[in-house]
């Protein structure tokens, strides 16, 4: 049962602005735009000026602007992978910052959160350089805004979170972390000496441990959890006990990095030993040696039921985007993917297998696909096969770029393709050449 995102959390954000004076409130120009009604009401204490909002759709907010505002960290800036490194540049000169606080209407913290992005959006307007969702310690540019906000599909897991990637060098990383869970009532994942393919190809994965920590199918010193077949089972460890209990003399650089905020509340991604470990002479907890390792071609994600429908839905109600998408590049020839939920062979309504089909056409209600993998419980499919498909089968979908990977979760790459087209079509010029 889908219950999880049932909670209500007052959501609180802020809009960064270019200086160190922050704007007033006669010049926050989105908001009349985005037919925001504007009270102006006493400044609470410690704050130069307060503001209520309300919307007819989105509801009510709060809007201030403390003195000495506190400024999120340059660190926060540098590690969050939804900025581009372009987007990271030109953010790079905040100094001022007004907030933004939603209380729960929908009692949804998917819905709740993005009606904070949309009152962010409006907060905005035309002087602020970026938005940051504190909770989540999740940076949204501009254009991440506009893209997000074009369609009322609630938001992605992943956008409850943001994860953190310590390294040292340029690109050697040695720990990567989440933020965002905690505030949620659950645990957050760390990773020890990762490779850098499960933030890239293995995306997915670290959006299905966190689906798997809200649900509760995995916990701090639960049970074992096969996470990605083959190879992927993984137990996580409390840090604190891993700290203690894992030999010494290893994984130095997380041991002299690590401190109370990061212990307290995270969890370490391990390989799976049982229980083993409470006892006297259990094996020792080992960081996962699946996440160490390049994530595999064939490796299949295991997504609950629940997590599925959650997905399956924002890929319907974003499927106009992708559409369009398609149309923007389609001068490029980037290949696409589309991920449809069929119902396995005996199953009931909600049995469903969720298969990657090559797309040659999409329209209105229907996709012409190629399938890609081979099915596990579905005999009358096989790869190779091509047919006409109903869209609204659709529970993924995909776009391949040399920046990256676009989807329903995560469009930092198709900023990345909009904003160095230059640079792109020499990537795929020279690809293609060397192809023959």
């Amino acid at each position: 049962m889908i219950s999880w995102f049932r909670k209500d959390l007052t959501c609180i954000g802020a809009v960064l602005y270019r200086g160190p004076m922050a704007p007033r409130p006669e010049e926050l120009d989105g908001l009349a735009e985005a037919g925001v009604e504007v009270k102006r009401c006493e400044p609470e204490d410690g704050c130069e000026w307060n503001l209520k909002l309300h919307h007819p759709q989105w509801g009510r907010a709060d809007v201030f602007c403390p003195r000495d505002a506190p400024l999120p960290p340059k660190e926060l800036i540098e590690w969050d992978p939804r900025l581009s490194k372009r987007e990271k540049e030109d953010v790079a000169v905040y100094g001022s910052a007004v907030f933004v606080r939603v209380e729960p209407q929908a009692h949804d913290v998917l819905r709740d959160r993005k009606v904070l992005l949309r009152f962010l959006r409006a907060v905005m307007g035309s002087h602020g350089l970026f938005a940051m969702d504190h909770v989540a310690q999740a940076c949204w540019s501009r254009s991440a805004l506009e893209d997000e906000l074009r369609h009322d599909a609630a938001l992605d897991i992943s956008s409850l979170f943001t994860i953190h990637m310590v390294t040292e060098g340029k690109d050697d990383t040695y720990w990567l972390h989440s933020h965002g869970l905690k505030d949620l009532g659950f645990s957050e994942f760390d990773v020890i000496e990762p490779s850098m393919s499960c933030h890239r190809e293995g995306y997915d994965s670290l959006r299905a441990l966190a689906f798997g920590i809200v649900e509760g199918g995995i916990a701090a010193d639960g049970a074992p959890f096969e996470l990605v077949n083959p190879g992927g089972s993984i137990q996580l460890v409390s840090a604190r006990r891993f700290l203690t209990q894992a030999p010494a003399g290893e994984w130095k650089r997380w041991r002299e990095s690590v401190d109370d905020e990061h212990l307290d509340g995270h969890a370490i991604v391990c390989d799976p030993v049982g229980r083993s470990w409470f006892g006297f002479g259990g094996k020792k907890p080992q960081p996962s040696r699946f996440f160490s390792q390049p994530f595999p071609d064939e490796g299949v994600i295991r997504f609950s039921n629940d997590a599925s429908a959650l997905m399956s839905e924002r890929a319907r109600k974003t499927y106009v985007t992708f559409r369009g998408l398609l149309e923007e590049l389609a001068e490029l020839s980037l290949p696409a993917l589309v991920k449809l939920g069929y119902v396995v062979d005996g199953g009931g309504e909600n049995d469903k297998e969720h298969l990657w089909f090559e797309v040659h056409t999409c329209r209105d209600h229907e996709i012409d696909g190629t399938l890609l993998n081979q099915p596990f419980g579905i005999e009358r499919l096989k790869p190779g096969d091509r047919g006409v498909h109903a869209a609204d089968l659709i529970s993924g979908w995909q776009i391949f770029s040399p920046f990256g990977s676009i989807t329903p979760a995560f469009g930092m790459a198709l900023r990345e393709v909009r904003s160095r087209p230059d640079e792109l079509r020499k990537i795929l010029a020279d690809a293609r050449a060397k192809e023959g």
